[in-house]
């Protein structure tokens, strides 16, 4: 029931985007794939829930920092490399009873984007949105 209250109520504040996350690490698999809900306002922050796969509910929020700046790299004889025009920094904190979430990354525009997120236990997990 308070998952649900938690989800109406995002859906309420704007476009809840439902990220896929990917475990990287050994203790992340033991523990499972979470579930990510972003609420997508078109502004430098918004609400965001995490479900555990023990069922845990994890609630924070995103935040939207500073334009990066458009670069390119060698990172071969000739393979440049850089960051799409309009990246921005993004940064997301949840926390629940038991678990501490944060992720840092990049957005586009849309509000699209990848980040690595880590939890208070040392599990690491690639989350796209």
């Amino acid at each position: 029931m308070r998952c649900l209250i938690v989800v109406v109520a995002l859906m309420v504040a704007g476009c809840v985007e439902v990220g896929q996350m990917t475990p990287l690490d050994e203790m992340a698999r033991e523990i499972g794939t979470p579930k990510i809900e972003i609420v997508l306002k078109h502004s430098a922050h918004g609400a965001v829930a995490v479900t555990m796969p023990d069922g845990e509910i994890l609630q924070g929020e995103y935040q939207v920092l500073a334009s990066s700046a458009v670069a390119m790299a060698s990172s071969g004889q000739y393979v440049p490399t850089g960051l799409p025009i309009g990246s921005r920094k993004v940064s997301l904190a949840a926390t629940g009873v038991r678990t501490v979430m944060k992720c840092d990354g990049m957005t586009n525009a849309e509000g699209h984007g990848s980040g690595l997120c880590q939890t208070n236990t040392g599990a690491h997990y690639r989350v796209q949105f």
